[in-house]
């Protein structure tokens, strides 16, 4: 991954942003979002962009663009400044691999610990029920 050509990639959108700046906030447009197009991307490799198409899924939109929005100040540098790092941040969770789980059997004696506790509590269930009282007839 090259940092630098992905920032030089990255195409920027300014609108009004909502949120603190008074009547300021309707005349300047300082809230950003910076869009980045991950196959046409020359700073990644087609694995990485394997990777991050896989393991980033749920964020890339049907052009095959990553959208980042900031609208935290009132200054569009910094908003500019703040969508780069968290494209940047993303991409690098994007790009590391999970380890493969490795399965494990349960131990011998945890499974006794549960079946003692199972019988434990089924014998406290069954001391709450209702005795039942039967009474002789008068059939002698």
């Amino acid at each position: 991954m090259n940092p630098t050509i992905i920032l030089s990639e990255i195409r920027y959108r300014f609108s009004t942003s909502s949120g603190k700046g008074g009547q300021h906030v309707n005349k300047v447009n300082t809230k950003v979002l910076a869009c980045w197009n991950l196959p046409a991307s020359k700073g990644l490799s087609d694995e990485e962009k394997d990777l991050l198409s896989k393991n980033l899924s749920k964020e890339i939109n049907e052009l095959g663009e990553i959208c980042i929005t900031s609208q935290l100040t009132r200054s569009q540098l910094k908003n500019r400044q703040d969508a780069d790092e968290k494209l940047l941040l993303l991409l690098q969770k994007g790009l590391i691999v999970p380890k493969k789980r490795k399965k494990t059997k349960v131990p011998k004696e945890v499974k006794e610990e549960i079946r003692r506790q199972k019988k434990l509590k089924s014998a406290l269930k069954e001391s709450r029920k209702k005795i039942q009282r039967t009474f002789l007839s008068d059939k002698d």
